[in-house]
């Protein structure tokens, strides 16, 4: 599933079911992580990392933390840290180089049946790009069909499994 949120809207398009749905959210980042939380109960793994202070973020659970040593990510160097709070266990990989911006994510969750684990690497980054606002814009792919936000996360099954039928 591929996500777009350009000020105030979100789209998702999911290219194995060929469906996509639009929701209105707030118009700036963290109250709009907060909208998906709390108000559709969609959990966003980077979350943390998106917002204006990630390490406040990130230690409002009160975690359990420890420093693992310097281990590489994709041949660079970084500092390993591990952490332990409520239902998940995360990892992350900061660049031990002038820049220190993570490199990798693994997020464990231990509250969920078979503790699923999410894993991202970063690489290339831009820390001052420039950015075509188009970029931001969800157009539709040809042959997609939109369908209720309920319908696209699932919880329609009847919807979710007839593109274009809506609640």
């Amino acid at each position: 599933v591929s996500y777009w949120y350009d000020a105030g809207k979100l789209n998702a398009y999911d290219a194995d079911r060929g469906v996509y749905t639009a929701v209105d959210v707030p118009d700036t980042i963290e109250p709009m992580l907060d909208h998906l939380a709390f108000e559709l109960g969609m959990v966003v793994p980077m979350a943390d990392l998106l917002v204006d202070d990630p390490y406040a973020s990130a230690m409002l659970r009160h975690p359990l933390g420890w420093y693992l040593g310097e281990h590489e990510v994709r041949g660079v160097p970084c500092h390993h840290l591990a952490f332990r709070q409520e239902g998940v266990d995360w990892q992350i990989w900061i660049d031990a180089g002038e820049q220190p911006v993570p490199r990798k994510l693994a997020i464990t969750f231990t509250s969920a049946a078979a503790q699923p684990q999410w894993t991202a690497e970063f690489s290339s980054w831009q820390i001052d790009p420039e950015v075509d606002g188009g970029v931001f814009r969800f157009v539709p792919p040809s042959g997609a069909t939109e369908v209720e936000p309920a319908a696209f996360a699932g919880r329609d099954t009847a919807a979710a499994s007839t593109p274009g039928a809506t609640e």
